[in-house]
């Protein structure tokens, strides 16, 4: 998702036509760098296993020497879940539970290195709010932030199980759960 996958490894696979002379070599680099009739000749379909951002770059020859302008693709591949690293839920004043008209606050630490956070929502069903309440990315603190205001009166005493879920731009998710 948004150009981010998350499976290892992608099997890259170059296409070649010449409907004059006939493509007679094409060649790539991994590397960033610009290829050259001396880089790895393409012969077959190939694979990238590296952990974020990689660079293919590519062009061929033709049977007669005319060379292709360089074709440039970055190749981002993110495996690996977010990481959730504390769940804060902080009640009005000095209180211990909520009643309805009370704010509470939910903030939480999320980090993902290679394709960045996409999203971060936190269940509050069990208050009666959505099931995937968004949390906003506060540059400041540099934390995801949530307020909340309690409107079901219908809400049952008791403890409340509150799952946190942080997915990154690969579609790679993880859930962490605070009462």
């Amino acid at each position: 998702t948004g150009g981010w996958l998350n499976t290892s490894p992608a099997t890259i696979t170059l296409s070649r036509t010449d409907t004059t002379a006939g493509v007679a070599a094409p060649y790539y680099t991994t590397d960033g760098l610009d290829p050259t009739t001396g880089s790895t000749p393409y012969t077959e379909p190939f694979t990238i296993a590296s952990e974020g951002a990689t660079i293919l770059k590519y062009f061929s020859v033709d049977a007669v020497g005319n060379t292709e302008v360089i074709k440039t693709k970055t190749i981002s591949i993110d495996t690996v879940d977010p990481s959730i690293y504390s769940i804060d839920l902080t009640l009005p004043g000095s209180q211990t539970a909520v009643k309805v008209g009370d704010t509470i606050t939910i903030v939480t630490e999320v980090d993902d290195f290679t394709s960045d956070v996409a999203s971060v929502t936190v269940d509050l069903s069990p208050l009666g709010g959505a099931s995937n309440f968004a949390l906003e990315w506060d540059e400041l603190e540099m934390l995801y932030i949530g307020e909340f205001t309690i409107t079901d009166d219908g809400i049952i005493n008791g403890d409340k199980t509150h799952v946190v879920t942080a997915t990154d731009n690969a579609g790679n998710s993880t859930t962490d759960e605070s009462a």
